[in-house]
Protein backbone atom coordinates (compact mmCIF):
# COMPACT_ATOMS: atom_id res chain seq x y z
CA UNK A 1 0.00 0.00 0.00
CA UNK A 2 2.79 2.21 0.84
CA UNK A 3 4.51 1.59 -2.12
CA UNK A 4 1.49 2.61 -4.56
CA UNK A 5 1.52 6.19 -2.90
CA UNK A 6 5.01 6.82 -3.91
CA UNK A 7 5.50 9.18 -7.06
CA UNK A 8 8.49 8.09 -9.40
CA UNK A 9 10.45 10.94 -10.78
CA UNK A 10 14.10 12.21 -11.49
CA UNK A 11 15.90 13.48 -8.65
CA UNK A 12 16.44 16.97 -10.25
CA UNK A 13 13.01 16.94 -10.52
CA UNK A 14 12.12 16.29 -6.85
CA UNK A 15 14.63 18.80 -5.91
CA UNK A 16 13.05 21.82 -8.34
CA UNK A 17 9.56 20.85 -7.02
CA UNK A 18 10.70 21.25 -3.22
CA UNK A 19 12.16 24.82 -4.29
CA UNK A 20 9.01 25.66 -6.05
CA UNK A 21 6.71 24.89 -3.25
CA UNK A 22 5.65 28.01 -1.02
CA UNK A 23 7.82 27.31 1.98
CA UNK A 24 10.50 25.43 -0.03
CA UNK A 25 13.77 26.18 0.17
CA UNK A 26 16.11 26.80 -3.00
CA UNK A 27 17.79 24.74 -3.04
CA UNK A 28 16.88 21.83 -1.49
CA UNK A 29 18.83 19.68 1.52
CA UNK A 30 18.32 15.93 1.19
CA UNK A 31 20.18 13.93 3.73
CA UNK A 32 21.33 10.66 2.55
CA UNK A 33 21.51 7.33 4.77
CA UNK A 34 25.21 6.36 4.26
CA UNK A 35 24.86 3.06 5.23
CA UNK A 36 22.31 1.13 2.78
CA UNK A 37 24.00 3.29 0.20
CA UNK A 38 27.17 2.08 0.65
CA UNK A 39 25.90 -1.63 0.52
CA UNK A 40 23.68 -0.92 -2.49
CA UNK A 41 27.76 -0.10 -4.35
CA UNK A 42 29.12 -3.57 -2.33
CA UNK A 43 26.52 -5.46 -4.06
CA UNK A 44 27.32 -3.65 -7.15
CA UNK A 45 30.72 -4.04 -7.33
CA UNK A 46 30.20 -7.95 -6.60
CA UNK A 47 27.90 -7.91 -9.57
CA UNK A 48 30.20 -5.85 -11.95
CA UNK A 49 32.92 -8.06 -11.16
CA UNK A 50 31.80 -11.39 -11.23
CA UNK A 51 33.02 -11.50 -14.50
CA UNK A 52 36.25 -9.45 -14.07
CA UNK A 53 38.33 -7.36 -11.14
CA UNK A 54 36.73 -3.77 -10.74
CA UNK A 55 38.95 -1.33 -9.93
CA UNK A 56 38.05 0.63 -6.64
CA UNK A 57 35.39 -1.68 -6.05
CA UNK A 58 32.42 -0.47 -4.23
CA UNK A 59 34.16 2.91 -4.08
CA UNK A 60 34.39 3.05 -7.98
CA UNK A 61 30.70 2.19 -7.89
CA UNK A 62 30.18 4.87 -4.94
CA UNK A 63 32.22 7.64 -7.59
CA UNK A 64 29.59 7.53 -10.43
CA UNK A 65 26.54 8.04 -7.59
CA UNK A 66 28.29 11.14 -6.13
CA UNK A 67 29.07 12.02 -9.63
CA UNK A 68 25.25 11.62 -10.26
CA UNK A 69 24.46 14.04 -7.54
CA UNK A 70 26.36 16.91 -8.89
CA UNK A 71 23.33 16.83 -11.75
CA UNK A 72 20.73 17.80 -8.86
CA UNK A 73 19.78 20.96 -8.09
CA UNK A 74 20.06 20.50 -4.37
CA UNK A 75 22.73 20.08 -1.27
CA UNK A 76 23.75 16.50 0.49
CA UNK A 77 24.24 15.50 3.88
CA UNK A 78 25.66 11.63 3.92
CA UNK A 79 25.27 10.83 7.85
CA UNK A 80 27.23 7.95 9.16
CA UNK A 81 26.17 5.76 11.43
CA UNK A 82 27.44 6.55 15.31
CA UNK A 83 29.35 4.63 18.15
CA UNK A 84 25.83 4.04 20.12
CA UNK A 85 23.63 2.33 17.29
CA UNK A 86 22.43 -1.54 18.16
CA UNK A 87 25.20 -3.81 17.92
CA UNK A 88 22.53 -5.88 16.22
CA UNK A 89 20.54 -5.57 12.93
CA UNK A 90 18.00 -7.24 11.09
CA UNK A 91 19.67 -10.41 13.18
CA UNK A 92 23.44 -9.67 12.05
CA UNK A 93 26.05 -8.03 14.44
CA UNK A 94 26.50 -4.82 12.99
CA UNK A 95 30.30 -3.84 12.25
CA UNK A 96 31.61 -0.25 14.25
CA UNK A 97 34.92 -0.38 12.52
CA UNK A 98 34.83 -0.30 8.86
CA UNK A 99 38.08 0.38 6.47
CA UNK A 100 36.48 3.05 4.18
CA UNK A 101 34.92 5.72 6.62
CA UNK A 102 37.66 8.05 6.38
CA UNK A 103 38.01 7.49 2.27
CA UNK A 104 34.78 7.95 1.91
CA UNK A 105 34.30 11.07 4.04
CA UNK A 106 37.20 12.59 2.10
CA UNK A 107 35.49 11.62 -0.97
CA UNK A 108 32.01 13.02 -0.16
CA UNK A 109 33.66 16.25 0.97
CA UNK A 110 35.70 16.61 -2.35
CA UNK A 111 32.43 16.48 -3.97
CA UNK A 112 31.24 19.53 -1.96
CA UNK A 113 28.82 17.64 -0.11
CA UNK A 114 28.62 17.46 3.79
CA UNK A 115 29.20 14.86 6.19
CA UNK A 116 27.85 14.12 9.67
CA UNK A 117 28.54 11.54 12.54
CA UNK A 118 25.05 10.50 14.07
CA UNK A 119 25.42 9.20 17.50
CA UNK A 120 23.23 5.88 16.91
CA UNK A 121 21.39 5.03 14.03
CA UNK A 122 21.71 7.86 10.83
CA UNK A 123 18.02 6.91 9.97
CA UNK A 124 17.00 7.87 13.53
CA UNK A 125 19.29 10.93 12.98
CA UNK A 126 17.85 11.89 9.58
CA UNK A 127 14.31 11.47 10.51
CA UNK A 128 15.17 14.05 13.74
CA UNK A 129 16.45 16.21 11.29
CA UNK A 130 13.63 15.97 9.08
CA UNK A 131 11.26 17.10 11.13
CA UNK A 132 12.82 19.63 12.51
CA UNK A 133 13.20 21.20 9.13
CA UNK A 134 17.36 21.07 8.82
CA UNK A 135 16.71 18.85 5.64
CA UNK A 136 14.12 18.28 3.19
CA UNK A 137 14.43 14.67 2.62
CA UNK A 138 15.90 11.69 3.45
CA UNK A 139 17.41 9.29 0.50
CA UNK A 140 17.31 5.96 2.13
CA UNK A 141 16.29 2.35 1.34
CA UNK A 142 15.44 1.64 4.82
CA UNK A 143 11.72 0.70 5.63
CA UNK A 144 11.89 2.23 8.96
CA UNK A 145 12.37 5.60 8.30
CA UNK A 146 8.86 6.43 8.84
CA UNK A 147 8.73 5.03 12.28
CA UNK A 148 11.06 7.57 13.58
CA UNK A 149 9.25 10.40 12.52
CA UNK A 150 10.64 11.41 8.98
CA UNK A 151 8.08 13.30 6.69
CA UNK A 152 9.47 13.15 3.47
CA UNK A 153 11.41 9.90 1.83
CA UNK A 154 13.39 9.43 -1.56
CA UNK A 155 14.39 5.57 -2.33
CA UNK A 156 16.34 4.51 -5.41
CA UNK A 157 14.67 2.11 -7.59
CA UNK A 158 16.53 -0.80 -8.31
CA UNK A 159 17.67 -1.35 -11.76
CA UNK A 160 17.34 -5.01 -11.86
CA UNK A 161 13.91 -5.31 -10.50
CA UNK A 162 11.71 -7.22 -12.87
CA UNK A 163 8.41 -5.38 -12.31
CA UNK A 164 9.67 -1.78 -11.59
CA UNK A 165 9.79 -0.72 -15.49
CA UNK A 166 12.70 1.92 -14.59
CA UNK A 167 13.89 3.28 -17.82
CA UNK A 168 16.46 6.02 -16.73
CA UNK A 169 19.13 6.17 -13.58
CA UNK A 170 17.96 8.96 -12.13
CA UNK A 171 14.31 7.91 -11.08
CA UNK A 172 13.77 7.99 -7.85
CA UNK A 173 10.44 7.19 -5.58
CA UNK A 174 9.03 10.32 -3.69
CA UNK A 175 6.95 9.38 -0.32
CA UNK A 176 5.61 11.81 2.07
CA UNK A 177 3.21 11.79 4.80
CA UNK A 178 0.23 13.52 2.94
CA UNK A 179 0.36 11.40 -0.32
CA UNK A 180 0.02 8.15 1.44
CA UNK A 181 -3.93 7.39 1.01
CA UNK A 182 -5.85 8.35 5.00
CA UNK A 183 -6.87 5.08 5.26
CA UNK A 184 -2.87 3.91 5.16
CA UNK A 185 -1.61 6.82 7.26
CA UNK A 186 -0.33 6.58 10.74
CA UNK A 187 1.19 8.41 13.29
CA UNK A 188 4.07 7.94 14.91
CA UNK A 189 2.07 5.21 17.88
CA UNK A 190 1.22 3.04 14.37
CA UNK A 191 3.98 3.16 12.53
CA UNK A 192 5.90 1.99 15.80
CA UNK A 193 3.09 -1.21 16.23
CA UNK A 194 3.61 -1.68 12.63
CA UNK A 195 7.12 -2.44 13.08
CA UNK A 196 6.76 -4.69 16.04
CA UNK A 197 4.32 -6.63 14.02
CA UNK A 198 5.38 -6.70 10.91
CA UNK A 199 9.10 -6.53 11.77
CA UNK A 200 12.16 -4.35 10.95
CA UNK A 201 15.38 -3.70 11.46
CA UNK A 202 15.30 -4.55 15.35
CA UNK A 203 12.98 -7.96 15.05
CA UNK A 204 11.35 -10.40 13.24
CA UNK A 205 7.76 -9.25 13.98
CA UNK A 206 4.98 -11.78 14.81
CA UNK A 207 4.65 -14.98 13.19
CA UNK A 208 2.37 -14.68 10.03
CA UNK A 209 1.64 -11.48 10.86
CA UNK A 210 2.10 -9.58 7.56
CA UNK A 211 1.38 -6.02 6.53
CA UNK A 212 -2.15 -5.85 5.67
CA UNK A 213 -3.36 -7.73 9.20
CA UNK A 214 -0.59 -5.05 10.84
CA UNK A 215 -2.10 -1.85 9.44
CA UNK A 216 -5.75 -3.60 10.29
CA UNK A 217 -4.29 -3.40 13.89
CA UNK A 218 -2.77 0.32 13.84
CA UNK A 219 -6.64 1.59 12.02
CA UNK A 220 -8.16 -0.04 15.18
CA UNK A 221 -5.70 2.88 17.30
CA UNK A 222 -3.85 0.21 19.30
CA UNK A 223 -0.60 1.94 17.83
CA UNK A 224 -1.73 5.15 19.83
CA UNK A 225 -2.54 3.42 22.95
CA UNK A 226 0.93 1.26 23.05
CA UNK A 227 2.49 5.01 22.60
CA UNK A 228 0.58 6.52 25.61
CA UNK A 229 1.17 4.02 27.68
CA UNK A 230 5.09 4.59 27.32
CA UNK A 231 5.22 7.99 27.50
CA UNK A 232 3.34 7.67 30.81
CA UNK A 233 5.00 4.63 32.36
CA UNK A 234 8.27 4.37 31.06
CA UNK A 235 11.47 2.19 31.46
CA UNK A 236 13.56 1.61 33.95
CA UNK A 237 17.33 -0.26 34.16
CA UNK A 238 17.43 -3.68 34.82
CA UNK A 239 19.96 -4.14 37.42
CA UNK A 240 22.13 -6.98 37.14
CA UNK A 241 23.71 -9.33 40.23
CA UNK A 242 26.35 -7.86 40.17
CA UNK A 243 24.54 -4.42 41.08
CA UNK A 244 25.40 -2.65 37.17
CA UNK A 245 22.99 -1.43 35.37
CA UNK A 246 22.30 -3.73 32.02
CA UNK A 247 19.65 -3.30 29.76
CA UNK A 248 16.13 -1.07 30.10
CA UNK A 249 13.25 -2.80 30.86
CA UNK A 250 9.19 -1.95 31.14
CA UNK A 251 8.55 -0.10 34.44
CA UNK A 252 6.00 -2.18 36.73
CA UNK A 253 3.47 0.19 35.51
CA UNK A 254 3.35 -0.34 31.98
CA UNK A 255 4.07 -3.96 32.45
CA UNK A 256 0.48 -3.53 33.07
CA UNK A 257 -0.56 -1.91 31.47
CA UNK A 258 0.60 -3.59 28.71
CA UNK A 259 -0.85 -6.43 29.75
CA UNK A 260 -4.72 -5.19 29.55
CA UNK A 261 -3.64 -3.70 26.16
CA UNK A 262 -2.18 -7.46 24.81
CA UNK A 263 -5.63 -8.92 25.67
CA UNK A 264 -7.37 -6.17 24.14
CA UNK A 265 -5.06 -6.23 20.92
CA UNK A 266 -5.97 -10.51 21.02
CA UNK A 267 -9.32 -9.98 21.51
CA UNK A 268 -9.72 -7.77 18.49
CA UNK A 269 -7.97 -10.33 16.44
CA UNK A 270 -10.40 -13.27 17.70
CA UNK A 271 -13.50 -11.25 16.95
CA UNK A 272 -12.56 -8.59 14.72
CA UNK A 273 -15.39 -6.14 15.89
CA UNK A 274 -13.93 -2.98 14.06
CA UNK A 275 -14.02 -4.46 10.91
CA UNK A 276 -10.48 -3.77 9.99
CA UNK A 277 -9.30 -6.81 9.67
CA UNK A 278 -9.63 -9.47 6.52
CA UNK A 279 -10.76 -11.78 8.70
CA UNK A 280 -10.43 -13.15 12.46
CA UNK A 281 -7.16 -14.52 13.47
CA UNK A 282 -7.66 -16.53 16.08
CA UNK A 283 -4.05 -18.59 15.76
CA UNK A 284 -1.86 -15.45 15.85
CA UNK A 285 -4.32 -13.76 19.12
CA UNK A 286 -3.19 -17.25 21.20
CA UNK A 287 0.23 -16.99 19.85
CA UNK A 288 0.61 -13.42 20.99
CA UNK A 289 -0.97 -14.43 24.54
CA UNK A 290 1.45 -16.96 25.23
CA UNK A 291 4.21 -14.31 24.20
CA UNK A 292 4.81 -12.42 27.34
CA UNK A 293 7.84 -10.92 25.60
CA UNK A 294 5.51 -9.31 23.29
CA UNK A 295 6.23 -6.34 22.60
CA UNK A 296 9.88 -6.92 23.43
CA UNK A 297 11.23 -3.66 25.89
CA UNK A 298 14.67 -3.30 24.37
CA UNK A 299 13.15 -3.24 20.72
CA UNK A 300 10.44 -0.93 21.75
CA UNK A 301 13.33 1.67 23.38
CA UNK A 302 15.35 1.31 19.96
CA UNK A 303 11.79 2.39 17.97
CA UNK A 304 10.53 4.68 21.11
CA UNK A 305 13.61 6.57 22.13
CA UNK A 306 16.39 6.54 19.42
CA UNK A 307 20.33 7.76 20.09
CA UNK A 308 20.19 11.27 18.05
CA UNK A 309 21.90 14.44 18.40
CA UNK A 310 20.74 17.22 20.49
CA UNK A 311 19.79 20.77 18.29
CA UNK A 312 18.85 23.78 20.95
CA UNK A 313 19.25 26.19 18.69
CA UNK A 314 20.05 27.48 15.69
CA UNK A 315 20.33 25.64 12.12
CA UNK A 316 23.81 23.80 10.66
CA UNK A 317 24.40 25.75 7.25
CA UNK A 318 24.17 22.34 5.46
CA UNK A 319 21.91 23.43 2.39
CA UNK A 320 24.77 26.20 1.45
CA UNK A 321 25.89 24.84 -1.64
CA UNK A 322 29.86 24.35 -2.22
CA UNK A 323 31.68 23.74 -5.23
CA UNK A 324 33.91 20.59 -6.01
CA UNK A 325 37.19 20.01 -5.11
CA UNK A 326 38.39 18.56 -8.59
CA UNK A 327 42.20 18.32 -7.51
CA UNK A 328 41.05 16.22 -4.00
CA UNK A 329 38.88 14.14 -6.56
CA UNK A 330 42.03 13.47 -9.33
CA UNK A 331 43.87 11.91 -6.28
CA UNK A 332 40.98 10.05 -5.23
CA UNK A 333 40.74 8.39 -8.77
CA UNK A 334 44.70 8.22 -8.84
CA UNK A 335 45.30 6.22 -5.70
CA UNK A 336 41.55 4.08 -6.11
CA UNK A 337 40.51 3.93 -9.41
CA UNK A 338 43.57 3.64 -11.26
CA UNK A 339 43.82 6.31 -13.59
CA UNK A 340 47.13 7.71 -13.06
CA UNK A 341 48.05 8.83 -16.23
CA UNK A 342 47.24 12.05 -17.32
CA UNK A 343 45.41 11.44 -20.80
CA UNK A 344 43.29 9.23 -18.68
CA UNK A 345 42.38 11.75 -16.04
CA UNK A 346 41.55 14.20 -18.93
CA UNK A 347 39.63 11.58 -21.04
CA UNK A 348 37.13 10.23 -17.48
CA UNK A 349 37.02 13.78 -15.97
CA UNK A 350 35.75 15.02 -19.22
CA UNK A 351 33.10 12.40 -19.84
CA UNK A 352 32.19 11.80 -16.44
CA UNK A 353 32.80 14.57 -14.03
CA UNK A 354 32.90 17.70 -15.89
CA UNK A 355 29.13 17.84 -17.11
CA UNK A 356 28.22 17.31 -13.41
CA UNK A 357 30.36 20.04 -12.35
CA UNK A 358 29.78 22.52 -15.44
CA UNK A 359 25.56 22.23 -13.71
CA UNK A 360 26.72 22.41 -10.00
CA UNK A 361 28.03 26.01 -11.27
CA UNK A 362 25.43 26.91 -12.88
CA UNK A 363 23.08 26.39 -9.69
CA UNK A 364 25.36 28.21 -7.36
CA UNK A 365 24.32 31.08 -6.42
CA UNK A 366 27.34 33.31 -6.51
CA UNK A 367 27.95 32.28 -9.85
CA UNK A 368 27.41 35.12 -12.70
CA UNK A 369 27.91 35.09 -16.40
CA UNK A 370 29.67 37.19 -18.22
CA UNK A 371 28.30 38.25 -21.83
CA UNK A 372 31.35 40.04 -23.43
CA UNK A 373 34.35 36.65 -22.21
CA UNK A 374 30.85 34.04 -22.53
CA UNK A 375 32.72 32.78 -19.23
CA UNK A 376 30.84 31.77 -16.70
CA UNK A 377 32.09 32.26 -13.48
CA UNK A 378 32.02 30.60 -9.69
CA UNK A 379 34.30 31.38 -6.68
CA UNK A 380 37.06 29.46 -7.55
CA UNK A 381 36.01 27.95 -11.49
CA UNK A 382 35.09 29.15 -14.43
CA UNK A 383 34.40 27.53 -18.11
CA UNK A 384 33.72 29.10 -21.51
CA UNK A 385 30.22 28.63 -22.75
CA UNK A 386 30.61 28.26 -26.65
CA UNK A 387 27.62 27.36 -28.10
CA UNK A 388 23.94 26.79 -26.94
CA UNK A 389 21.90 24.49 -29.03
CA UNK A 390 18.19 24.33 -28.97
CA UNK A 391 16.94 20.62 -29.70
CA UNK A 392 13.96 18.20 -29.45
CA UNK A 393 15.16 15.15 -27.18
CA UNK A 394 15.42 11.74 -28.96
CA UNK A 395 15.08 7.64 -28.09
CA UNK A 396 13.86 6.93 -25.03
CA UNK A 397 13.92 11.19 -23.79
CA UNK A 398 11.15 11.76 -25.61
CA UNK A 399 9.01 10.00 -23.08
CA UNK A 400 9.96 12.36 -20.56
CA UNK A 401 10.17 15.71 -22.82
CA UNK A 402 7.67 15.34 -25.44
CA UNK A 403 8.75 17.61 -28.36
CA UNK A 404 9.96 20.51 -26.00
CA UNK A 405 13.37 22.02 -27.15
CA UNK A 406 16.03 21.29 -24.40
CA UNK A 407 19.27 23.11 -24.06
CA UNK A 408 22.57 21.85 -24.89
CA UNK A 409 25.83 23.37 -24.44
CA UNK A 410 29.44 23.18 -25.78
CA UNK A 411 31.35 24.12 -22.96
CA UNK A 412 35.38 24.92 -23.23
CA UNK A 413 37.21 23.36 -19.75
CA UNK A 414 40.52 24.49 -19.44
CA UNK A 415 40.02 26.21 -16.29
CA UNK A 416 39.03 23.08 -14.77
CA UNK A 417 41.49 20.98 -16.07
CA UNK A 418 44.06 23.50 -14.43
CA UNK A 419 42.17 23.30 -11.35
CA UNK A 420 43.19 19.92 -11.51
CA UNK A 421 46.99 20.60 -11.85
CA UNK A 422 46.81 19.67 -15.98
CA UNK A 423 48.04 22.77 -18.12
CA UNK A 424 47.87 23.63 -21.80
CA UNK A 425 44.61 21.46 -22.59
CA UNK A 426 41.59 22.96 -23.99
CA UNK A 427 39.07 20.59 -23.79
CA UNK A 428 35.28 20.69 -24.77
CA UNK A 429 32.51 18.81 -23.75
CA UNK A 430 28.50 18.66 -24.31
CA UNK A 431 26.26 18.11 -21.77
CA UNK A 432 21.93 18.87 -22.04
CA UNK A 433 20.68 21.16 -18.98
CA UNK A 434 17.72 21.94 -17.87
CA UNK A 435 16.54 24.90 -19.37
CA UNK A 436 15.27 26.99 -16.49
CA UNK A 437 18.87 26.50 -15.12
CA UNK A 438 20.48 28.75 -17.60
CA UNK A 439 21.45 32.19 -17.05
CA UNK A 440 18.67 35.18 -18.04
CA UNK A 441 20.84 35.84 -20.76
CA UNK A 442 20.58 32.34 -22.49
CA UNK A 443 17.70 31.83 -22.11
CA UNK A 444 15.41 30.37 -25.39
CA UNK A 445 13.93 34.17 -26.95
CA UNK A 446 11.43 32.48 -28.68
CA UNK A 447 8.08 30.82 -26.57
CA UNK A 448 8.21 27.11 -26.39
CA UNK A 449 5.42 26.09 -29.30
CA UNK A 450 4.58 22.67 -27.10
CA UNK A 451 2.33 23.27 -23.80
CA UNK A 452 3.41 19.51 -22.54
CA UNK A 453 6.17 19.45 -20.81
CA UNK A 454 6.84 15.78 -18.94
CA UNK A 455 9.92 16.11 -17.33
CA UNK A 456 9.42 18.81 -14.90
CA UNK A 457 6.15 20.56 -13.44
CA UNK A 458 4.46 23.59 -14.90
CA UNK A 459 5.14 25.72 -11.55
CA UNK A 460 8.73 25.20 -12.69
CA UNK A 461 8.48 27.38 -15.95
CA UNK A 462 6.50 29.95 -14.37
CA UNK A 463 8.41 33.24 -14.04
CA UNK A 464 8.81 33.21 -9.95
CA UNK A 465 10.17 29.30 -10.14
CA UNK A 466 12.16 30.64 -13.17
CA UNK A 467 13.51 33.82 -10.96
CA UNK A 468 14.61 31.87 -8.14
CA UNK A 469 17.16 29.43 -9.39
CA UNK A 470 18.61 32.30 -12.29
CA UNK A 471 17.91 35.27 -9.62
CA UNK A 472 21.53 35.39 -9.42
CA UNK A 473 22.69 34.11 -12.53
CA UNK A 474 22.68 37.22 -14.67
CA UNK A 475 21.48 40.47 -14.65
CA UNK A 476 19.05 40.82 -17.28
CA UNK A 477 17.76 40.30 -20.72
CA UNK A 478 19.30 40.24 -23.76
CA UNK A 479 23.06 40.92 -24.60
CA UNK A 480 23.82 37.77 -26.15
CA UNK A 481 24.26 36.89 -29.91
CA UNK A 482 21.12 35.97 -31.92
CA UNK A 483 22.85 34.83 -35.02
CA UNK A 484 20.90 30.84 -35.74
CA UNK A 485 21.68 28.39 -37.94
CA UNK A 486 20.90 24.74 -38.31
CA UNK A 487 23.08 22.21 -37.32
CA UNK A 488 23.36 18.28 -36.60
CA UNK A 489 23.10 18.10 -32.84
CA UNK A 490 26.22 17.17 -30.77
CA UNK A 491 26.54 13.57 -29.10
CA UNK A 492 26.07 14.32 -25.36
CA UNK A 493 29.40 12.76 -23.57
CA UNK A 494 27.64 12.51 -20.17
CA UNK A 495 27.17 9.17 -19.17
CA UNK A 496 23.39 8.84 -18.97
CA UNK A 497 23.15 9.98 -22.52
CA UNK A 498 25.56 7.36 -23.60
CA UNK A 499 22.67 6.21 -26.73
CA UNK A 500 22.51 9.80 -27.57
CA UNK A 501 23.73 8.91 -31.40
CA UNK A 502 19.92 8.65 -32.13
CA UNK A 503 19.46 12.48 -31.11
CA UNK A 504 21.17 13.60 -34.38
CA UNK A 505 18.41 15.82 -35.74
CA UNK A 506 18.09 19.34 -36.95
CA UNK A 507 18.33 22.27 -34.29
CA UNK A 508 18.36 25.91 -33.53
CA UNK A 509 22.08 26.70 -32.56
CA UNK A 510 23.00 29.94 -30.87
CA UNK A 511 27.22 30.60 -31.55
CA UNK A 512 28.32 32.69 -28.59
CA UNK A 513 31.50 32.62 -29.97
CA UNK A 514 31.19 35.64 -32.36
Amino acid sequence: HLKSSGQRKPLVDIAFDISASPHGRNPPCFGVDLSPLVDECVAAAHARSVNGHLPGGMLYTLFHKLVKFLDVPATFLFVFDGPDRPKIKRGKQVRHQIWWAAIVENLIQAFGFKTHHAPGEAEAELALLNSRGFIDAIITSDSDAFVFGTLCIIRAIPSNGRTNNKQFDDEYELYTQEKIPREFRADRGGLLLFALLSGGDYSTGISRCGPVTALALVRCGFGDRLLDGIKQFGFEANVNPEGTHGSLKFTPELVQYLNVWRQDLCKELQTNSQGFLTSQQQSMAVSILQDNDFPNAHVTWLYAHPKTSEYNSGQPLWYLLRKPNLFAIKEFCHSQLQWVSEEVQIAKFTRIVFPGVVKRMLYFPLTVYDDTSKKLISPGAQVVLERVGWKARKGKFTSRYGSTLQPQLTVSVQKLLEMMGIQGRNEKIVLWVAPHALPPKLQHPIKAKHKKINWMSKTHLSSNAIAGPSRALGDGEGGWSKERSHRLGIIDLTAEDSDSSNELDEAEVIDLTH
